[in-house]
């Protein structure tokens, strides 16, 4: 059996119970083929995992264990799932449970790791389990584990999904960024980049080192606690956005202050029949509601045909499209200049390769970039679909702060 990382402790009997089952079971193999097989399903998994859809992954890596109940690797994907969404979980007692589940999918992992690429998967899920939970000393954690994994000789053709030992850096760098070491991760990045190796992990370093470079741009607002609570490198959701525009702009006052007219009209935007029914009870439930008190654009409620109901999907990622096309819409309230919607319409050709005049956030994306509000590719890429990151709407925000003279 593997050696446990230590500190990512398993309550003394669940442990025992753990081992002997493992133990005692062994193989269980129940499904054939190239695409019915633990490794597909796990590539799955990671996939979905990485996209964003947990339930949709664990399910992958749990039909990979009624295949093979020892799979190593799924075990690992499942302690990352776990620990995931124990991170967003607000009642102690569920965060607790999903804990204590991460950490007994990790102990498998371990235990059933037969070859040293999958010891160095393990190795790679607990760090990014440690990194989730941050619980005493995970920060230490993490390190060690980083350690132990660069220390495994290693076939990389044999690592399925994390491909090259760079992954191990990369984890280690996003380790740094949620504990705010921001110098460490940029080392970490460009360890990545030094390997020089054609694999996912290098794009995502070098995402990584730019985005550690951009958050310092951000230290000039003083943030409230949605700001604080914002993490380099995490995309951002409809809900948590508008947390971060109500209070880092005061947008509620500052909106009433400077578009008396629109404040007048703006409660009966909350009319009842509209209202989305997935707020309520939302932990950023008036946030939300300040949005839709005034209509700012790209937070409409969307009607869902089947149910006859509103949703506003407070847990989707918003597009660097959508902010955009949010970003505008509040230039133009603040303003009160209408105009600034169509200033950018009947142009021949779009500075932007991915961004055409016909697109329907093309003026949008022109106002925001030629504001320095966003900003493009040096390629002349915008990237118009991909999930905006914090660290772009903090710079929105400090720019929008200082263009706007807002307080």
């Amino acid at each position: 059996m593997k050696a446990f990382p230590k500190g990512l402790k398993l309550p003394g009997l669940l442990l025992v119970l753990v081992v002997l089952v493992a133990g005692c079971a062994g193989p269980a193999i129940r499904c054939v083929g190239p695409g019915d097989s633990p490794p597909h399903y796990y590539l799955k998994g990671m996939a979905l995992l990485e996209a964003g859809k947990r339930a949709e992954g664990a399910a992958s890596f749990e039909r990979a264990l009624a295949c093979d109940e020892t799979h190593s690797l799924s075990h690992g994907g499942m302690a990352i799932i776990r620990a995931e969404s124990a991170k967003e979980m607000q009642a102690p007692g569920n965060r607790g449970a999903n804990s204590e589940k991460a950490l007994n999918r990790l102990e498998r992992a371990f235990h059933n790791a037969d070859t040293r690429e999958k010891e160095f998967a393990g190795y790679l899920a607990a760090m990014r389990v440690a990194t989730a939970l941050k619980r005493e000393g995970w920060l230490e954690e993490v390190e060690k584990s980083y350690e132990k994994a660069m220390n495994i000789e290693i076939d990389e053709s044999q690592l399925l999904y994390y491909e090259s030992a760079d992954a191990a850096p990369f984890f280690m760098g996003i380790a740094y960024v949620e504990a705010n070491r921001l110098r460490r991760a940029q080392v970490m990045f460009r360890n990545v980049l030094a390997m020089e190796r054609s694999s996912r992990w290098r794009q995502r370093a070098e995402k990584g080192l730019k985005r550690t470079a951009t958050t310092r741009a951000s230290a000039g607002i003083t943030l409230t606690e949605p700001g604080k609570k914002t993490t380099l490198l995490k995309a951002v959701k409809r809900s948590e956005l508008a947390a971060l525009l109500a209070d880092e702009l005061a947008l509620d006052r500052l909106l009433s202050d400077r578009a008396p007219a629109a404040s007048a009209s703006a409660p009966a935007r909350l009319a009842a029949d509209t209202l989305p029914v997935d707020i309520t009870g939302h932990r950023l439930e008036q946030a939300i509601l300040l949005m839709l008190k005034w209509g700012i654009g790209g937070f409409e409620p969307l009607y869902d045909l089947r149910s006859g109901a509103y949703f506003f999907k407070p847990e989707a990622a918003v597009t660097r499209g959508e902010l955009a096309i949010i970003l505008e819409d509040i230039i133009v309230k603040l303003i009160g200049d209408e105009e600034i919607t169509t200033a950018y319409l009947g142009r021949a050709h779009s500075p932007y390769s991915d961004v055409p005049v016909t697109a329907p956030w093309y003026n949008a994306v022109m106002n925001v970039t030629t504001r320095d509000l966003m900003e493009a590719d040096k390629g002349g890429a915008f990237r118009p679909d991909e999930p905006v990151e914090d660290a772009d709407v903090l710079l929105a925000i400090r720019v929008l702060k200082r263009r706007m003279d807002i307080d």
